[in-house]
């Protein structure tokens, strides 16, 4: 297990440029896996981004750097992940309502959800009644990088 809070950010940079690397000689669904299963081991904390607004979001390079780590900014490290590592790929942001707390997801291909439970890749179809979709943000409204 990796001890995240004991790192440095180059550290941290150095983890993710390998596990981008990893990805990239994966299948589509144990990429999926793998991703979600790398993330779920950074801890989070409060909410350090403001869901609604896409152009205040940090840069994959800045969250790594500074540490920080909620929630929704673990979704947009995967989003920015997967847009790194497979360009054409079909991914989204969704910011979902659980009835407990607001929050961006991962959505690959409209069919699987990141980011719900950490560490597993779910179907949009199994989880639809527990969750209320209530903004999506497409790959163009997201800037990648300052």
């Amino acid at each position: 297990m990796i001890h995240w809070n004991n790192l440095s950010a180059t550290e941290r940079l150095d983890l993710w440029r390998h596990e981008r690397e990893d990805l990239k000689e994966k299948q589509y669904n144990d990429r999926l896996e793998s991703l979600s299963a790398f993330f779920s081991h950074v801890p989070y904390g409060s909410r350090s981004l403001d869901y609604y607004t896409p152009s205040s979001w940090l840069t994959p390079w800045e969250i790594f750097h500074h540490g920080e780590f909620c929630r929704n900014s673990i979704s947009l490290l995967m989003f920015h992940t997967l847009n790194m590592v497979d360009p054409d790929i079909n991914i989204k942001l969704c910011l979902v309502d659980d009835k407990e707390d607001i929050y961006l997801v991962l959505v690959v291909d409209d069919t699987f959800v990141l980011g719900l439970v950490p560490g597993q890749v779910e179907k949009i179809t199994k989880i639809k009644k527990s969750v209320q979709f209530k903004q999506t943000f497409e790959k163009d409204q997201i800037t990648t990088f300052a």
